[in-house]
């Protein structure tokens, strides 16, 4: 048996698995970034809160219910949430706005897909081209007629995904 090749295989089998790996390592600072976006309703004085919880809150999700309100967390530090607060209950078949933003952080321009999603099912799709290191703000506007805790969704083709609860009455 000739152990020369087999070593030289062995060898050349390392140089392309790093070659390969060098090629195809993500760079950590390139992302994509999807948030909900709040705006102010006329005659309202605030669209984010501070609540310092009389009773321990645990998720490991950004969006949370607490004494009937739903609430997205838009920042944390030194021990504090700064909240910003969903609409809680609409009414069957009522039409309500919500916005989101996508920020590329890519490093060249992208063409994102995203889905709006009812309750996991896919309502609406679209395609949206961001520049490198800009942000879109999309405005969706939904009607749901099914009644009850309904999950409103948006996921990018790049695999981001945000959401919240609304319940129909």
């Amino acid at each position: 048996m000739n152990y020369k090749l087999i070593i030289a295989a062995c060898i050349l089998g390392l140089i392309f698995t790093q070659i390969f790996i060098y090629q195809y390592k993500r760079n950590p600072n390139e992302y994509t970034e999807l948030n909900f976006v709040f705006i102010k309703k006329e005659g309202e004085k605030n669209d984010s809160y501070k609540i310092y919880f009389d009773e321990i809150v645990e998720t490991e999700e950004k969006v949370f219910c607490y004494k009937d309100d739903f609430y997205t967390i838009l920042d944390y530090s030194n021990g504090m949430f700064l909240l910003a607060k969903y609409p809680k209950k609409i009414k069957e078949n009522e039409k309500f706005n919500f916005y989101f933003e996508i920020t590329n952080n890519l490093g060249k321009e992208w063409n994102y897909k995203y889905y709006i999603l009812l309750n996991e099912n896919i309502v609406r799709e679209d395609t949206i081209t961001i520049k490198n290191k800009e942000k879109k703000l999309i405005r969706e506007e939904l009607q749901i007629s099914s009644t009850g805790k309904n999950k409103v969704s948006i996921k990018l083709d790049t695999k981001e995904e945000i959401y919240f609860y609304i319940e129909v009455v």
